[in-house]
């Protein structure tokens, strides 16, 4: 199955990862401090970076949209919690959130329907809906799926434990090639990028079919992997943290658009670090301290989350949310194909979770972890729970009730 092929690390990326720590934290004392510059406005001879600060997007006031929407306002349907959030084209992000450790579990944009007091093109949610129709006498929405999402307070069933740093493996800098085990011939970031096996370097991995991919997969905690084909059947698994430091999410062979994840090893193995390079060679690193936003291994923009922060860049949108004006800090990356990423931190662990919330804009030559199986003709689960994957059955999965999702060969 396409998920157990090597894949090619896009050593490009190791570079802003590493470069970008690199630049924000240093020791003084034997304690951690953060650098920050916030009014960065630069031009290379390739990019144009425009840093604004802008306050959140807000609907009319009276309006519909006004009244189902911000970070104020909760639904609760008992096991989740919803948010919606106003974008700037007038679009709408749905946000749920599980209320069990309070973790981002799904995103969708939506349209506001404002005559039908209706969301409308919801997609990728955990029951399938793709509309909510708003029932003014009983303050809530009904999706078509049969599903409630009644008007009131956000719900958290567990208790957040304090907020640790992140460090790297010894306690240094977490990207800091001293760290890395990926090093290669001729300097840490300089060769292939080699890494334990079964994911060192060798193959460009990804599928070479026809069809534009249309499945969505997010990475998160140990971390644990999650696709979901474009019926809404997902496959999930865990990556060993053994001697693997930086692995590829996401490559686009066709636009060139790269993504890869930092694993820390400290403890428990943690996603913990975020790298992407759009097709116009940007480069985007995110932690759960910063963001940072550059081109060619230069930083041009270095940002924290305590205030919303909208940068726009050559083909990317970068929003920066802040905990202080939304439920949750994070980081939406939209690129002007219409691939939409979403970083959300794990504060609870102190990790990231990566989701591709929308791949219309991806080409069909796609590897990486994710890339490689986001494709829509890749697999299809049967009721026997066997995988089929282009014609051919090879193993059986068990059904995961914790993750709503099919695990191979367990």
């Amino acid at each position: 199955m396409k998920i157990l092929k090597t894949v090619k690390l896009s050593t490009s990326l190791i570079a802003v990862l590493a470069g970008t720590e690199a630049r924000r934290w240093r020791r003084q004392g034997g304690m951690m401090t953060e650098t920050t510059s916030t009014t960065a406005s630069t031009t290379t001879a390739s990019t144009e970076t425009t840093t604004t600060t802008e306050e959140p997007v807000t609907a009319a006031a009276g309006t519909f949209l006004d009244q189902i929407s911000g970070a104020d306002v909760n639904f609760n349907d008992g096991t989740s919690n919803i948010n919606i959030m106003p974008m700037a084209d007038g679009t709408v992000m749905v946000v749920i959130t599980n209320n069990a450790d309070n973790l981002v579990i799904a995103t969708s944009l939506a349209t506001v329907d404002e005559a039908g007091m209706q969301l409308t093109g919801l997609s990728g949610l955990p029951d399938g809906s793709t509309t909510a129709v708003w029932d003014a006498a009983m303050q809530q929405f009904t999706t078509d799926t049969g599903a409630v999402w009644p008007l009131g307070a956000a719900l958290t069933t567990t208790t957040a434990p304090a907020v640790g740093s992140t460090t790297g493996p010894n306690g240094g800098n977490p990207y800091a090639p001293s760290m890395s085990s990926t090093a290669a011939p001729g300097g840490a970031y300089g060769g292939s990028g080699s890494t334990a096996a079964p994911y060192n370097g060798g193959g460009t991995g990804g599928s070479t079919d026809s069809y534009a991919p249309a499945g969505t997969g997010y990475i998160a905690n140990d971390p644990h992997v999650r696709v979901t084909n474009e019926i809404g059947q997902a496959i999930c698994y865990d990556l060993p943290g053994d001697g693997l430091s930086f692995i590829s999410l996401l490559k686009d062979n066709e636009s060139g658009l790269e993504v890869n994840g930092f694993i820390s090893n400290t403890h428990k193995h943690r996603l913990s670090g975020i790298g992407i390079k759009t097709p116009a060679g940007v480069e985007i690193a995110i932690d759960s301290h910063h963001v940072t936003v550059g081109f060619e291994g230069d930083v041009e923009g270095d940002y924290n989350y305590d205030s919303y922060m909208k940068v726009q860049t050559d083909d990317a949108l970068v929003e920066i949310t802040s905990k202080l004006e939304a439920k949750h800090q994070g980081v939406f990356v939209e690129l002007d194909d219409g691939t939409f990423f979403h970083i959300d931190e794990k504060d609870i662990k102190d990790t990231l979770k990566f989701v591709i919330a929308k791949s219309t804009g991806l080409s069909s030559h796609l590897s990486g972890m994710l890339g490689q199986t986001i494709q829509p003709q890749d697999f299809r689960i049967h009721p026997d729970g066997s995988i089929e994957v282009e014609g051919r059955w090879i193993m059986k999965t068990t059904l995961d009730a914790k993750h709503s999702c099919f695990r191979p060969g367990m």
